[in-house]
């Protein structure tokens, strides 16, 4: 062997060693690349509406009871007409209570969120947004922030 192939014997064997050095230890791909749980991040289980009726006022019984009244007086004679416009009086209030109620009704949603640990929570909000089930969710109090899938 000649002087100059132990050099470059040398040369590629320090190279190689140089270069090993430079190299991350080996790692867990999982380690690297998994980001800290999230306590608060989970799945929206499930969504129900629920109807909620309304509050009527008294003037909505007051006006369904003087409709009903003029109505139910206009049937029979003598005491049956005064009979029918009491019957009338008593429909019409509870009429007109109840459509004002109807009216003013409302929905609510009752959301189910089942959480990462496995715990579920139920919360009940009055507007969705843009929400559905399955959506990844992060709680924040009583608020639901999406996350990006």
């Amino acid at each position: 062997m000649n002087k100059t192939s132990l050099l470059q014997i040398a040369a590629s064997l320090f190279l190689a060693l140089t270069l090993g050095a430079c190299q991350e230890p080996a790692q867990d791909q999982s380690s690297r690349t998994a980001a800290a749980p999230c306590a608060d991040c989970g799945e929206i289980e499930s969504i129900t509406p629920h109807v909620v009726k309304g509050e009527a006022s008294p003037a909505s019984a007051v006006a369904g009871a003087i409709i009903g009244g003029v109505l139910g007086h206009q049937f029979g004679d003598g005491s049956g007409r005064k009979a029918a416009t009491a019957a009338g009086a008593i429909g019409g209030a509870v009429a007109g209570s109840e459509i004002e109620k109807r009216r003013n009704s409302y929905t609510v949603y009752e959301l189910v969120v089942r959480l990462d640990s496995g715990d579920r929570r139920e919360l009940t909000r009055s507007e969705l947004g843009a929400l559905n089930v399955g959506d990844r969710v992060q709680l924040r109090g009583d608020s639901l922030v999406p996350l990006q899938s």
